[in-house]
């Protein structure tokens, strides 16, 4: 039953572009609960993160440092059992954190899921990691790493386990999150310039409205220029764009804004939206 139930309810997904513009894109669904923008400055780079309240915790949802190194973690659907206690060469799939400190590829993350078997933390995830080139999708398993790969020049990821359908037809995928997955897969194909509006138009498109869980935020990344753009509870009408060396974030629009506010240590991400009204 909370099978079922989580295959309703749980919609998360994410894509990565690398054709005439490197775009990342993601849409955050959950449970009503407050959001953070959080800002770190470790040596040259500088790492934004967006976490989500749960337990008393806030938990990275989405990390992105100014190197283009992006992560994002999801719901994974079957439900996997956590380990409350690691064994041997096991870590938990969230310690990937790690990488967003100094890295600007995947290729340290890469070497880490063939060193230690990854297990579950607190929930069943999934991990989507990209940086300016290559991409790779990072599931844990019983016995092994699951990583998929491919030679497409895009990438999504939905809560269904990718790694049973990497070497499957798009018509053939079945799971939860595969009807968003097939919607973005054929709007990709057709259209191999995928601009910042065209990013949130297929984030618009694959949100969430109506039942407990809706779409809390969604972001969109493009890398090249260190730009992020955010947008809360499905408004794709109020986004602000946040220029990530400055800390910067104005509101969003082609002709432009002249109010600016400077991003400190961390804000919620309701509060940020306030300073714009």
């Amino acid at each position: 039953m909370l099978k079922i139930l989580l295959q309703l309810l749980l919609n998360c997904t994410s894509f990565v572009n690398y054709d005439t513009n490197t775009v990342y894109g993601m849409n955050f669904d959950f449970f009503n609960t407050d959001t953070y923008l959080t800002i770190l400055q470790t040596n040259q780079v500088t790492v934004y993160k967006l976490q989500f309240k749960w337990n008393g915790e806030y938990i990275p949802t989405v990390l992105y440092n100014s190197y283009g190194l992006f992560l994002s973690y999801q719901y994974v659907i079957p439900v996997n059992r956590y380990q409350r206690h690691l064994e041997g060469n096991e870590k938990y799939i969230t310690d990937v954190h790690s990488f967003i400190y100094n890295s600007d590829n995947i290729s340290g993350i890469l070497e880490f899921t063939q060193k230690y078997k990854l297990a579950d933390w607190i929930f069943s995830i999934h991990l989507h990691a990209a940086d300016k080139n290559n991409f790779a999708i990072i599931e844990t398993g019983k016995s092994q790493n699951h990583i998929t790969t491919s030679t497409n020049y895009f990438s999504i990821m939905a809560n269904f386990n990718n790694y049973r359908y990497k070497d499957c037809s798009v018509d053939s995928i079945h799971g939860a999150g595969s009807d968003r997955y097939k919607y973005i897969y054929r709007q990709l194909s057709k259209d191999r310039n995928l601009s910042i509006n065209k990013a949130f138009f297929l984030l618009q498109n694959t949100a969430m409205r109506r039942g407990i869980i809706k779409t809390i935020f969604s972001v969109v990344i493009d890398p090249h220029n260190n730009e992020m753009f955010l947008t809360r509870y499905a408004d794709y009408k109020n986004i602000l764009k946040i220029f990530m060396i400055d800390k910067k974030a104005v509101k969003y629009s082609e002709n432009g804004n002249e109010q600016v506010f400077f991003i400190e240590n961390d804000i919620e991400i309701d509060d940020l939206f306030r300073k714009f009204q």
